[in-house]
């Protein structure tokens, strides 16, 4: 017997980062700045193997791999000052993002942004990419959840406020295998009008 045809989708969920647009060498430029601050001379490489799990285990991390002590709280603070002031006329969106949000939108799809990194960041990104907060119908955070990525959990937050079955809807986000429990619940699938590369296929997953 042939299986049943997936539902249609009725919301989408994006990540922000990857999907919408690139932050980190903002994020990671004015982490180094903050780090020189503290007489620490950390590189881009030390941010890399924290991306995507959230700016405390991203500061909390290099300052473990110099042996350092950092508030970080205070850490976080001075570092999202630095970014805030980076951010203008330096972050944009990736090539047809805007676009498809508004496409999706405009069909009836409920959209949400589902993001690892703390409010104030994500606030600022969505304003410097031309989605403001006030476009969605759902913004979670890093603040919401205890598990960060590659746990499941922001993406299910976000679901569980969009759909009243968690087989509707569908997710942006930079594929990682460790997500299989957010599979389970969704479809992910190739948006065909994308040109194919790694960024568009992103959009719709």
């Amino acid at each position: 017997m042939p299986p049943s045809p997936a539902p249609e989708p009725r919301a989408v969920i994006f990540d922000m980062d990857g999907v919408l647009t690139d932050s980190e060498p903002l994020i990671c430029e004015a982490a180094i700045a903050m780090f020189k601050e503290h007489g620490v001379a950390a590189q881009p490489e030390d941010f890399r193997p924290f991306v995507g799990t959230g700016e405390d285990r991203y500061l909390g991390g290099v300052a473990a791999r110099y042996g350092r002590s950092l508030d970080i709280p205070t850490a976080k603070r001075r570092t999202y000052e630095l970014y805030l002031q980076m951010v203008p006329g330096r972050l944009v969106a990736f090539p047809g993002a805007v676009t498809f949000v508004r496409r999706c939108r405009a069909s009836g799809l409920r959209t949400a942004v589902a993001s690892s990194a703390d409010w104030i960041k994500v606030e600022a990104n969505l304003n410097a990419i031309g989605l403001a907060p006030t476009d969605w119908d759902a913004i979670v955070t890093a603040e919401r959840v205890e598990r960060k990525k590659p746990a499941p959990d922001i993406f299910l937050a976000a679901l569980a406020g969009k759909t009243k079955s968690k087989s509707h809807a569908q997710t942006g986000a930079d594929p990682n295998p460790q997500s299989h429990a957010l599979q389970r619940h969704t479809h992910c699938r190739p948006d065909p009008n994308t040109d194919g590369d790694a960024k568009g296929q992103r959009l719709a997953n």
